[in-house]
């Protein structure tokens, strides 16, 4: 059976420092939040309601969406390359608090649209 058409390819290169520079401006802003954000989920307590934990998830694919619709063969597994977390270690708090506010809006543009789920209880 062949693989579905969205697989990364085996041979896809790491996401590090040196060729995300391929990469538009816009892709490395996303590919820096799909990081980050994913940096924070990792962190994350085990203690950490189902609803934070969802949230954090829900911006990861926001943002590994927005990549992989410009760029179906980035290989989204192996973004969280140490090379290039390095990269922008010195800015991560900026970039989540970007991220976050991005992730925010699209939160308030759905409920401007009605587009809630239908469950939101804890």
């Amino acid at each position: 059976m062949a693989a579905p058409a969205t697989a990364a390819p085996a041979t896809a290169a790491p996401a590090t420092a040196e060729n995300v520079e391929s990469l538009s401006e816009q892709d490395i802003a996303d590919l820096k939040c799909f990081t980050s954000i994913s940096v924070i989920l990792g962190m994350k307590k085990d203690d950490a309601s189902e609803k934070q934990t969802g949230g954090l998830v829900s911006i990861i694919t926001y943002f590994a969406g927005k990549l992989r619709g410009r760029n179906p063969d980035f290989n989204l597994g192996q973004a969280l390359h140490p090379d290039f977390i390095e990269s922008f270690k010195s800015e991560l708090g900026t970039e989540i608090e970007r991220c976050r506010l991005e992730a925010g809006q699209l939160g308030q543009d759905m409920i401007k649209a009605k587009i809630q789920p239908e469950n939101t209880a804890e």
